[in-house]
């Protein structure tokens, strides 16, 4: 339930978030590491270092507020586009 909204969420973001997904099975020393107990858990790094997780399915208004926390509050590259060409617009800029 959680991966589809991930992606489409991080579609949005391009450039800014990026999905990586790992299968606990293959890879038991990692969740280990990471302290997995239970599935889906979602972590976010930045820099390299965890800086924010989630486990549970959570709705998509929830996810997207995780994101917009991990990207400290910038626009996906989209919307700042279309901003910009509404300002544009707006001023008479065509």
């Amino acid at each position: 339930m959680v991966e589809p909204i991930l992606e489409k969420l991080a579609s949005r973001y391009t450039g800014q978030v990026k999905i990586v997904k790992i299968n606990v099975d293959d890879n038991k020393d990692l969740a280990r590491q990471m302290r997995v107990q239970s599935i889906p858990a979602v972590y976010a790094f930045k820099d390299g270092q965890p800086v924010d997780a989630f486990v549970g399915a959570l709705p998509e208004s929830q996810i997207k507020t995780f994101i917009d926390r991990l990207t400290d509050g910038a626009k996906p590259p989209l919307e700042m586009a279309l901003e910009q060409a509404r300002e544009a617009l707006a001023s008479g800029d065509t």
